[in-house]
């Protein structure tokens, strides 16, 4: 069931504001890894640190405030469990799968390119996060895990040996490799 926004407490308010810049703030921390490589928590750090305080204040208020208990309740859990969804969220990955099938779609053409130049059938990599000295994300276009594909395949896509995979849309997988 829908609730009004004005049938909302304020605590109530904050929570859902709380949990759309915290949602907002992973998507950007994963738009900075893959440009600004030395900014990765500066988001997460200020919007966390905000958040935190916002969630010992709400709390307070929530306690305070002459409502009935279970209005009381809700009013002063209403920040701590949206700190606990977003952090669910960013655990999860799920702004770094987003944000890397956006990638992979805003450069589905250089995709296009790399796949006939690996040959039918055959896996082909496009550079997502390149790593300073060392390493980095590609995203993988193969019909199985890149893990499973043989070293010398794993060589030719990345340079180095691949490590993680998780996979994301269209039969890709961001892969970091050493």
């Amino acid at each position: 069931m829908m609730t009004s926004w004005k049938t909302l407490k304020s605590g109530e308010r904050v929570a859902l504001g709380l949990f759309a810049l915290l949602v907002l703030s992973i998507m950007i921390h994963d738009w900075m890894i893959r440009s600004i490589w030395v900014l990765w928590y500066v988001p997460l750090a200020l919007l966390g640190g905000s958040g935190v305080l916002l969630a010992v204040f709400n709390f307070g208020v929530g306690l305070r405030d002459g409502l009935d208990w279970p209005d009381k309740l809700r009013s002063a859990l209403a920040v701590p469990l949206a700190l606990i969804g977003a952090a669910l969220l960013s655990v999860l990955g799920v702004g770094r799968v987003l944000e890397a099938s956006v990638f992979l779609i805003a450069n589905q053409a250089n995709m296009e390119v790399a796949q006939p130049e690996a040959g039918p059938g055959q896996p082909a990599a496009l550079r997502y996060i390149e790593g300073v000295p060392d390493g980095g994300v590609a995203i993988i276009r193969s019909p199985v895990p890149p893990r499973a594909l043989p070293v010398k395949v794993q060589m030719r896509l990345t340079g180095e040996r691949i490590r993680t995979c998780r996979p994301i849309l269209f039969a890709a997988y961001p892969c970091t490799y050493d």
